[in-house]
């Protein structure tokens, strides 16, 4: 039980890290507890909905190995990438079987990740005269996938109830969209926008459903407008 906990806050804290890059040393450490459930025989097989699809990519990824000239080093790869599902997409899906409550305190937890990698990206990029935003452990793309996905996450929170606070939704909203716009990322900008208007159309109430999509239609246009003046900016926009 105690292996358990420990396991599940250091998951938590890897979904975190994910947004700025680092989840490395939290699978690192998953990877070492799974291990050590397996040689005190207190490991068990959860059955997750993920199980046929991994089990897909990871024959396919060895019957590509296989096929290759560099079969050895193709199989190696292979086996890191099973271990690295296992213990990465694997152990999410297994935490989300726990209930409704871990799926919410998982995507509760990634927005906070993405939270503190815009502010982050955000201070390197000022002190950087407003250079693209990064991280040391992530590029301005990746840093903008990241964070469309968790401006997504935060849309579907706070739609259907599950973030407190309009204040809070809307302060969390301004700092990701913020550290989105500066990564120049426009692979970002267009994630954010279909999976802010899918959180909306999925999640929020009718009666609020059209006049959310509206807001948000006329705030990317005036934004738009408005960052197209920016003369940092207006490259990539009018690109």
């Amino acid at each position: 039980m105690h292996l358990g906990r420990l396991r599940d806050a250091i998951l938590l804290l890897a979904v975190a890290a994910y947004s700025a890059g680092y989840a490395t040393p939290g699978l690192a450490v998953l990877f070492l507890l799974a291990l050590g459930e397996a040689a005190t025989r207190s490991w068990r097989w959860i059955p997750t909905a993920i199980d046929a699809p991994l089990l897909g990519l990871a024959l396919a990824a060895a019957a590509s190995a296989l096929t290759s000239q560099w079969r050895g080093v193709s199989l190696a790869l292979a086996l890191l990438f099973l271990l690295t599902a296992v213990v990465s997409v694997r152990s999410v899906a297994v935490y989300a079987c726990g209930g409704t409550e871990n799926v919410v305190r998982l995507l509760r937890v990634w927005v906070v990740g993405g939270v503190a990698a815009a502010l982050w990206g955000l201070a390197r990029s000022g002190a950087a005269g407003w250079l693209a935003a990064t991280t040391p452990g992530v590029g301005e793309n990746g840093l903008g996938m990241t964070l469309a996905v968790a401006l997504t996450l935060t849309a579907a929170l706070a739609v259907t109830g599950l973030l407190r606070g309009r204040w809070t939704a809307g302060a969390l909203i301004a700092v990701l969209l913020a550290g989105l716009v500066l990564t120049r990322s426009r692979g970002g900008w267009l994630g954010a926008a279909v999976g802010v208007t899918a959180a909306i159309l999925l999640g929020a109430p009718r009666p609020a459903r059209l006049r959310l999509l509206v807001g948000t239609a006329v705030l990317t246009v005036a934004g738009l407008a408005l960052l197209a003046r920016w003369p940092v900016l207006a490259g990539e926009i009018r690109s």
